[in-house]
């Protein structure tokens, strides 16, 4: 191993690291997503099952405070997501000619990758 290669590798590893962090919050949030949209289309229904227990849900008012946990943990992931994002841009990976293999097959351009959350999260690159 030389030089360059030694120096490389703790960035490397931190680039591998914050791609796997920033695919899991996005699938999260995406989740969360999903269950707030959910109870906000229960109010059609008058409720929703959650933990094993009916959620009586009558108009929006009852959606929005049954959201009120998922939209807190959501708006906490969402900042995050920017948190990471900035980090991404310090090391410059919005910038570097890197293809990182998160898992068998699925292969991620980074520069594509962060450009592209960076313009959904309003994220800066600049």
């Amino acid at each position: 191993m030389d030089f360059k290669e030694r120096c490389d590798k703790p960035t490397h590893q931190q680039s591998l690291e914050l791609i796997n962090k920033l695919e899991q919050l996005t699938q999260f949030e995406a989740e969360l997503s999903g269950k707030i949209k959910s109870i906000y289309d229960s109010v059609r229904g008058g409720g929703f099952m959650s933990g094993g227990a009916l959620t009586l849900v009558e108009d929006e008012d009852d959606a929005k405070v049954a959201s009120m946990g998922q939209r807190r943990r959501l708006r906490e992931t969402q900042e995050e997501i920017q948190y990471r994002l900035k980090k991404a841009i310090e090391l410059g990976m919005h910038k570097e000619d890197l293809r990182l293999e998160l898992k068998p097959g699925f292969v991620v351009e980074v520069p594509r990758y962060i450009s592209g959350l960076c313009e959904k999260y309003k994220v800066e690159t600049e």
